[in-house]
């Protein structure tokens, strides 16, 4: 089992945005350190509380920091980008990190963001996200002139092409043909975890939906492998979710559900976030109706906490239902610096007393 980190990334309101984007390099760096093999970061262009507008560029500012890590999109939020511009930061980027590098895509997931950019609509986000992955592609892969007659992007690079001046070439990326792509999905029994297979792209389940949505993956990758008319296996899956690793069980139960704790304030804020908007069941894997649920009963579900003994079996039991090639554990608010300390100790326990212990055969099946 490998081990990455995704972080959406969030904080609280209050803390400084160049302090908030320092501990999110400061935690990239360290896991690196430590052997992690992926960290993705999430996109939202208006929320004070997920500020991060570009990942990349938070990103950029890491790669001479590493020497390892592959750095990822979680996710470029399409819909909000033109196709051009997005396959030329994307591309950039790709050839700045010489490859260290997944793209992850989607439709975006703050409805802030699709008001801002006029995209409120659910069936003309998807087909805005399907019509650029394939212009970018295309872009990409092709040489002008182009001409692109979608329904949401049609232009062309046509008579402004110089090619004895490379004028109207699209940059390309590092890796050929373009990064390994990505899709996240937080839906029980989604099928674009399925076609994220089908595609040959990478599978990667939110970290806030209960277990039995990830397990619902596992059965739509197998759907997906058998369109394919391939065995299905999970080495290429990611799945996210909130790990809190200490030195004993009550430690970790004590940080966990502290109401000043990083785990704490993460719950509290997706949990009004999601029930205000009438999408509670999309986390509440609890049995308790929506208005009764507490963020200690979230905690409880969602959380993998313990020792190093009792989160290497956990995994190896969620293993066994799901057997995902990499953990994503999610990156959490390093504002305090007392519990900055636990996030980093988590981190080290992990890779160093967990990961060894995880011996679940990857892709095995259910």
């Amino acid at each position: 089992m490998k081990l990455g980190l995704f972080g959406m990334p969030i904080h609280p309101a209050d803390v400084s945005l160049a302090d908030a984007y320092e501990s999110d390099a400061n935690r990239i760096v360290l896991a690196d350190e430590l052997g992690y093999s992926e960290a993705f970061i999430g996109e939202h262009q208006t929320c004070a509380t997920e500020p991060v507008a570009s990942p990349l560029m938070l990103m950029a500012s890491v790669i001479h920091r590493t020497k390892n890590i592959t750095l990822g999109s979680g996710v470029t939020a399409l819909p909000m980008y033109h196709p051009a511009m997005a396959a030329a930061t994307v591309a950039q980027f790709d050839n700045m990190a010489r490859g260290r590098f997944i793209w992850g895509v989607g439709q975006g997931g703050l409805a802030s963001d699709w008001e801002a950019f006029g995209v409120m609509d659910g069936q003309e986000r998807n087909e805005r996200m399907i019509e650029s992955v394939s212009i970018i592609k295309e872009l990409w892969t092709g040489t002008a002139p182009f001409h692109f007659t979608g329904k949401h992007y049609p232009f062309s690079i046509d008579e402004t092409v110089n090619a004895e001046l490379s004028i109207g070439q699209p940059i390309k990326p590092f890796q050929r043909p373009h990064p390994p792509i990505a899709a996240t999905a937080m839906s029980p029994a989604s099928n674009s975890v399925k076609q994220a297979i089908v595609q040959g792209w990478i599978p990667m389940s939110a970290n806030f939906v209960p277990l039995s949505t990830v397990y619902s993956h596992w059965d739509k990758i197998v759907e997906g492998y058998g369109e394919r008319g391939e065995e299905p296996t999970g080495e290429n899956w990611r799945v996210a979710r909130n790990v809190l690793v200490a030195p004993t069980d009550e430690e970790a139960r004590e940080r966990a559900f502290d109401p000043a704790g990083p785990n704490f304030h993460y719950f509290h804020y997706l949990w009004n976030l999601f029930y205000g908007l009438g999408a509670g069941a999309v986390m509440n894997g609890t049995g308790k109706d929506d208005a009764d649920v507490t963020v200690d009963d979230l905690i409880e579900d969602m959380v993998i906490l313990g020792s190093p003994e009792t989160v290497a079996r956990r995994i190896a039991e969620i293993r066994e239902r799901a057997p995902f090639g990499t953990l994503l554990t999610t990156m959490l608010d390093g504002s305090n610096p007392a519990h900055e300390v636990y996030e980093q100790e988590s981190m080290r326990l992990l890779a160093t007393e967990v990961a060894t212990r995880v011996d679940a055969p990857v892709g095995a099946a259910v």
